[in-house]
């Protein structure tokens, strides 16, 4: 077998396993779908970075309530997934610590080696059956950041899982069309496998480990963090979106979204982003260029806006969702 040959296998077998962490942790195909557009964004501008950019994106990490809440930051941990070394966070753990009160924690994951070769481990059972799925896991190491000394400790993931308490015995599998199934699959594998290997091991922690078999609160994700001219590190928010069809004619944002990436730059001390992948329509969804905005911006010129009801995303399909939209003529493109 040829290298290319096995990069493509590496990568299908990746997908796979991604498909079947998400059938079992989405409420239905229509949020599996939302949830592959939102994975496509973020791909797509790591790539376009490292094309464009000398500078390396730092890895951004998740806010996830030990209990069900509405508020993201209430009994929160925080923890991030990279390949990149604990050092590389202090200022950003320093930060988060104002937010996570149940702790922080980072995964620092190795994944140059073939899927193939990883262990595998179960996560959850499947409503109606007795099977349980084995998924490969790269190797990894955990540690707890603790904020009075800066520094980082290695512990065993199980002490961050315990501080959920199991909920359910097993997760139902969705229904998810093989057309949409594959037409994903075959989309992705477009992308550099260490980006699908990083998307994967993503996955894995939030819908493997961290599964919703666990009572869990309204998680909140940081897409990446990039350097900024000041040497600070900027927030950015990234989604695939068409123009709105309703007047202002432009890129909305769920108002909670809003307000939480306000927060989380008051408390970073930084600026917050708003980073569209502008695509043609629903249907082709392809890709035309870059848009960006300071969420400042997209603030103030919102301000005297109406609110609309926005698309649901990962919520129910009878959910509320009041947006706020920008005009196009606001964000200025991304050279």
């Amino acid at each position: 077998m040829d290298d290319q040959t096995h990069v493509v296998k590496q990568k299908t077998y990746l997908l796979n396993c991604l498909d079947e962490l998400l059938s079992h942790n989405v409420l239905g195909d229509r949020q599996y779908k939302n949830r592959y557009n939102g994975f496509t964004a973020e791909l797509a501008f790591c790539r376009w970075h490292a094309e464009n950019r000398d500078t390396a994106l730092l890895d951004g990490g998740m806010f996830l309530p030990i209990q069900k809440s509405d508020n993201s930051f209430q009994r929160a941990i925080y923890y991030t997934v990279t390949e990149r070394p604990p050092a590389d966070f202090q200022e950003v753990y320093r930060a988060a610590k104002n937010l996570a009160s149940e702790g922080q924690f980072l995964i620092q994951i190795q994944v140059n080696a073939d899927p193939f070769t990883w262990e595998k481990n179960v996560f959850f059972k499947t409503v109606g059956t007795e099977l349980s799925i084995a998924f490969p896991v790269p190797p990894f190491q955990a540690y707890r950041f603790h904020p009075e000394s800066g520094t980082f400790k290695t512990i065993q993931i199980d002490e961050i899982r315990r501080l959920f308490k199991q909920e359910k015995p097993a997760l139902k599998k969705k229904v998810i069309p093989d057309e949409m199934k594959l037409n994903f699959i075959n989309k992705f594998s477009a992308y550099d496998l260490a980006h699908i290997k990083k998307l994967y091991a993503d996955r894995l922690f939030f819908d493997g480990f961290f599964n919703l078999t666990l009572a869990r609160g309204a998680p909140l994700d940081i897409d990446t963090f990039v350097l900024g001219r000041d040497g600070r590190h900027l927030i950015l928010e990234i989604k695939e979106k068409d123009q709105s069809k309703n007047s202002p004619i432009g890129f909305g944002m769920d108002t909670r979204r809003i307000d939480s990436l306000q927060k989380l730059a008051g408390v970073f001390d930084t600026k917050a982003f708003y980073l569209v992948s502008h695509i043609n329509n629903q249907i082709e969804r392809r890709h035309i260029d870059w848009r960006i905005i300071d969420m400042n911006k997209f603030q103030k010129k919102t301000q005297h806006s109406p609110v609309v009801e926005g698309g649901t995303g990962m919520r129910s399909t009878s959910s509320h969702n009041p947006t706020k939209v920008c005009a196009f003529a606001e964000f200025t493109q991304l050279t």
